[in-house]
């Protein structure tokens, strides 16, 4: 019972940090292909899991993302220019 309690309060803290960085540019490492889609998967600097689109070129790079959406578990962007 405690530990759900102290696990709803870490979730709700990342919930309003997630939605905090939408509108934001975040510098993000592109480490793969995303497991669905067509987008690439990579993490910010302060480790949000964050999809985009963009080319397989860009995998172990650090590129701009601007955040769009914050979901669940990860954020939603796009490239940055």
């Amino acid at each position: 019972e405690r530990l759900a309690l102290v696990q709803k309060t870490i979730d709700k803290s990342t919930e309003q940090i997630s939605k905090a960085m939408i509108g934001s540019v975040q510098k993000v490492l592109v480490e793969n292909k995303a497991k669905k889609g067509d987008n690439l998967f990579g993490r910010t600097e302060n480790m949000r899991n964050t999809h985009f689109k963009g080319d397989e070129s860009l995998i172990g790079q650090i590129v701009n993302v601007k955040i769009t959406d914050a979901r669940a578990n990860s954020l939603m962007g796009v490239l940055a220019i």
